[in-house]
């Protein structure tokens, strides 16, 4: 039971174990929560807890997970509200607590658990969100939009790179290793770089801002997967586009999209497909589809890059034979899906636009 004033901010499952690389045999799962005291006189809380239960335990003799009751095996008091939490290097847990983010190991004798904290780092006016992939985890900040953090067991955490821009982020997520994406709360969304080829260390602990796109919705949450089945999944000989990361988005409005990565020759068909439609076909409340689909965050304002509308694209089907000619026509003299040399467009050969 919570107690008077308590409320859950943040639950997830994972494996933790005794060891901070991933394999060790004694790593087992578990269902972790944080929580806060919302007290009516603080304005942030200054009391949470991290609270782990057992809820399976794994039978060595068959390899077999068999179901028990849950158990709360550990809890752990901490001085402000547990945000985010996620699995880190395989056995660790990662949380985001008030202003700082703390990486924990656990440890159990005898049924007797223990979360025991290895490091920390301070630095955010308030983390909210926690992901991380590898040896590698982004904090999402409240006004500070990403940061990505490395472990390293003689300097613990360390924040290695970060998006110097202003924003309010609502949620992010890791696109791959080097590509993050976030969404903040004038409805934009946006996709950061990690700058690998920069020559100097400041550039190097620098994101690139690769791609933005107005949504017209606020995210609160990104996660991995797909609505249907990936295409990637068929033997199909005939398939011609190449998805790389597929992943799913929650609006406050109740709507659920999903953002997918696909190559540079993809992009630039679909991008030219997008311009020809925007030209064919008439627009609402008389904005232009460029105008509307531009990033716009309080005084700054900037072209829609790196992003394809894919509900404008998907239109086309709904086209009569004439409007489908006159598109057509338009992208043949164009020629913009040819994919021309683009100066301001980076693309790593495993990773893919989204």
């Amino acid at each position: 039971n919570l107690d008077p004033y308590e409320m859950v901010l943040s639950i997830i499952s994972c494996e933790l174990g005794e060891n901070l690389i991933g394999g060790s045999e004694s790593a087992k799962p578990y269902i972790v929560v944080g929580t806060a005291y919302a007290y009516p006189e603080d304005d942030e809380p200054g009391r949470g807890r991290i609270i782990v239960f057992e809820c399976i335990d794994f039978d060595e003799s068959n390899g077999s997970l068999s179901s028990k009751p849950v158990r709360q095996v550990v809890e752990e008091h901490t001085n402000g509200g547990v945000y985010a939490m996620c699995s880190f290097m395989s056995n660790s847990l990662l949380a985001t607590i008030n202003s700082r983010i703390k990486l924990f190991v656990f440890k159990d004798h005898d049924g007797v658990g223990q979360l025991t904290s290895i490091s920390s780092h301070h630095g955010h006016i308030l983390s909210l969100f926690a992901k991380a992939s590898g040896d590698y985890a982004i904090v999402g900040d409240l006004m500070r939009s990403v940061s990505v953090y490395k472990y390293d067991k003689s300097q613990g955490l360390e924040e290695i790179a970060r998006d110097f821009n202003a924003m309010w982020t609502t949620s992010c997520e890791l696109l791959t290793p080097s590509v993050y994406i976030g969404a903040e709360n004038w409805n934009n969304i946006y996709t950061l770089r990690r700058n690998f080829n920069a020559t100097s260390d400041e550039a190097k602990c620098r994101l690139i801002t690769q791609g933005v796109y107005y949504l017209g919705e606020m995210i609160n949450k990104f996660a991995p997967g797909s609505l249907v089945m990936s295409p990637v999944s068929l033997e199909n000989e005939d398939q011609v586009v190449t998805v790389g990361s597929s992943t799913l988005y929650a609006t406050v409005d109740g709507s659920l999209g999903v953002v997918l990565g696909i190559d540079k020759s993809t992009y630039f068909f679909f991008k030219c497909l997008e311009k020809g439609l925007s030209q064919v076909t008439s627009s609402i409340g008389g904005i232009s589809h460029e105008e509307f689909r531009s990033f716009e965050a309080e005084k700054r304002i900037q072209k829609s890059t790196n992003f394809v509308d894919g509900d404008l694209v998907e239109s086309f089907l709904d086209l009569g034979r004439n409007e489908m000619a006159a598109v057509v026509g338009f992208m043949n003299d164009d020629r913009t899906w040819e994919a021309p040399d683009h100066e301001t467009l980076v693309i790593e050969e495993d990773d893919r636009m989204p």
